[in-house]
């Protein structure tokens, strides 16, 4: 185990070394290597508390931060340093006062202050200091990240202020943003077996975008009304989504010539042009192509591992019968054989 001074925001795990990153409230990132008698490296760049940290799943020495200051930053690996810097908003925020008043707020998130302007007394500024980490709220905040596992793409996918952000991270451009849902946006990924990108609302609604033009292909109604997360399953084609006391698992089916199509246009890249004017992201009719199988039920899997678990119980039981007799043998001095 090993001790930090601060509050754990975000951990992802490299998939072929002994090494962790973990970002954290106070502004910290660390990289732990398990192989080094958890050896800790303290990475510095970010002025406020990490929200998100992703390695790239194909890439072994790329991975990412991202942190309260709208910034996400890619960095290397082997050298420990900084690649790229990405501006994913704004570094400003506006605070909206009641109905009615006469006041005027603005807000400077650089300066750490809110300036207060009466209608009545235009030439006079009332200043006072604001702690920024108590007041934003991580809704505002990048929380979700995810490299693509495509070959030769340097994709970076991130949530951001309501908006999914797909950036070109070796070029530091912007390839597209759209709003994916109406309600929180609780999980956004690229497929890592598919050509797609996968969002989930609160509600329960999933929309899959394509991942050259940025446009709603296809989409499904669970009908829950507090999912917290959904991930995709590596080595097929299913996804895992979590709620409020439940899960399910959906396997997710794709047409072989849908497919076989999707994966030519992958070689094809869009322009920035064609990205932007795309990024309403309406549905295109190509809904038939996807179908989400029935989810297996949750009470199942808990059936399942009550048998288990019943089971191990009475070998348990078995177990200690056996050596209770043997020990009373032994004691009458019998062969407990």
């Amino acid at each position: 185990m090993t001790e930090c001074a601060s509050t754990t925001h975000a951990v992802a795990v490299h998939h072929s070394l002994p090494c962790l990153l973990a970002g954290f409230a106070n502004k910290d990132v660390f990289l732990f290597y398990w192989g080094r008698k958890w050896e800790k490296i303290k990475l510095q760049g970010h002025s406020t508390a990490i929200r998100a940290v992703a390695f790239h799943p194909t890439e072994s020495q790329i991975f990412a931060t991202a942190s309260d200051d709208d910034i996400i930053k890619v960095w290397n690996l082997e050298e420990r340093s900084v690649v790229r810097t990405l501006k994913v908003a704004e570094g400003v925020r506006t605070l909206k006062v009641a109905e009615g008043s006469d006041l005027n707020i603005g807000a400077c998130r650089r300066g750490g202050l809110i300036s207060l302007v009466s209608p009545l007394e235009s030439d006079k500024k009332y200043k006072m200091p604001v702690d920024w980490d108590r007041i934003l709220s991580p809704v505002f905040c990048t929380r979700i990240m995810g490299f693509c596992p495509r070959v030769g793409k340097s994709l970076l996918i991130a949530f951001h202020k309501e908006t999914i952000q797909v950036w070109d991270y070796k070029e530091g451009v912007c390839m597209a943003k759209w709003e994916a849902h109406d309600t929180p946006t609780r999980s956004a990924f690229f497929h890592p077996r598919l050509p797609y990108i996968f969002t989930v609302a609160k509600e329960g609604k999933i929309r899959i975008w394509s991942e050259t033009s940025y446009r709603q292909v296809a989409s499904y109604f669970f009908g829950y009304a507090d999912i917290s997360s959904m991930i995709p399953c590596g080595t097929c084609n299913k996804l895992v989504l979590g709620g409020r006391g439940m899960f399910k698992v959906v396997a997710v089916d794709i047409g072989r010539e849908e497919q076989e199509n999707e994966a030519q246009k992958q070689m094809q890249s869009p322009s920035t042009e064609s990205a932007q004017t795309s990024a309403g992201a309406t549905t295109t009719g190509d809904e038939a192509v996807f179908a989400l199988r029935t989810p297996v039920s949750v009470e199942l899997e808990n059936r399942i591992v009550q048998i288990r678990l019943e089971f191990e119980e009475k070998i348990k039981q078995e177990v200690a019968n056996v050596e209770l007799n043997c020990k009373k043998a032994l004691e009458r001095g019998e062969n407990p054989s």
